[in-house]
């Protein structure tokens, strides 16, 4: 089974490549793949030994185009529509190997030397990844058995974007899951345990993210437990990143939790334990993807869980973050209409 990164737009940032070479060390046997739009990009790939192959334009082979959703395309040059596009790569990948599976995993998650991938050819379903919350899944670890399988839910997205322009790849993968459930095999993200979730996650929905857990034998991260610990992208809270807090419109709440490490992330709630297979690192802190040093900082950042809530001033972000402020209330006031 491959593993697929995408990373679409002219500007990759280095963690992005961190990770590909991170993942061809940490796991030889495996073929690591990226895809991206960009000529450029795809040498930078080749030139670090990772097969690269460069994808169609979305913006320019897509019927989807940016201004097909609400976003506010100047955020990050268009992240909302450069996350969803992803899907776009991945089917045009996935086309030209029909009957193949693979494992698409986000270029901020961190997959830890425990990941089970033999497990995940016993899944009966076409599509397998994790929810953060009941009405938002994550592509963190996306599990696609086929072409066949992928094209539908393809079909599936593209049918909502028409009908709902807030749309975007976390709210469309989990309406997927809702609605089409037999399709969709929920990769599980906590224990079974009461107060391993955050008040706003009812009853009735708290089953869909651990009934699967006995499965693995482990439980995989959507986005919560990376950004608890290892921090939450300081780009959006201008320049601070808030590490070991808790996110309280996620379904899981961290903080209820011990954390061990051996050379995997253990976690541990009421004398309950289980391994934690892949970590979201939010704040795309690229000590985590650096293959001498990773093991070593996902070490510290469980250390360093006991001591509770820290925040961290990053400079250069806060005055990129004024300036962009600074432009766009130029543009918005200043420039004549």
């Amino acid at each position: 089974m491959e593993i697929v990164i995408v990373y679409l737009g002219r500007r990759v940032p280095k963690y992005v490549f961190l990770n590909l070479s991170l993942l061809q060390s940490r796991f030889p046997d495996r073929q690591i793949v990226f895809l991206s739009d960009f000529s450029k990009n795809i040498e930078i790939g080749r030139r670090l030994g990772i097969k690269s192959i460069l994808v169609p334009s979305p913006q320019e082979n897509w019927e989807i185009k940016p201004t097909s959703f609400n976003h506010d395309l100047r955020l990050r040059d268009g992240f909302w529509y450069k996350t969803f596009a992803r899907f776009h790569s991945l089917n045009h990948y996935s086309m030209g190997k029909p009957f193949n599976s693979f494992l698409h995993v986000e270029a901020d998650v961190l997959l830890l030397p425990n990941f089970p991938f033999e497990r995940f050819f016993q899944i009966k379903a076409p599509l397998a990844y994790p929810l953060s919350t009941t009405r938002n899944a994550a592509a963190s670890t996306l599990y696609v058995e086929n072409y066949a399988g992928f094209s539908e839910f393809m079909s599936f997205a593209e049918s909502r974007v028409s009908t709902n322009p807030n749309a975007t790849d976390m709210t469309v993968l989990a309406d997927y899951a809702d609605e089409h459930p037999e399709r969709v095999f929920i990769l599980p993200s906590t224990i079974d345990n009461q107060r391993s979730f955050t008040k706003v996650t009812s009853l009735d929905d708290r089953k869909k993210f651990f009934e699967n857990a006995n499965f693995f034998s482990g439980i995989f991260d959507a986005n919560t437990w990376g950004q608890f610990l290892t921090g939450q992208d300081e780009r959006n809270n201008r320049g601070i990143r808030r590490i070991y807090h808790h996110m309280p419109h996620h379904a899981i709440d961290p903080q209820n939790f011990d954390f061990f490490f051996d050379e995997n992330i253990n976690v541990s709630i009421d004398n309950q334990q289980v391994s934690l297979f892949s970590l979201h690192i939010h704040s795309k802190d690229k000590r985590f993807f650096r293959f001498k040093s990773a093991q070593i900082n996902v070490k510290l950042a469980i250390e360093g869980a006991k001591y509770g809530p820290a925040c961290k001033f990053r400079v250069s972000t806060a005055i990129v973050h004024f300036l962009n402020s600074s432009r766009n209330l130029a543009k918005r006031y200043l420039l004549p209409s």
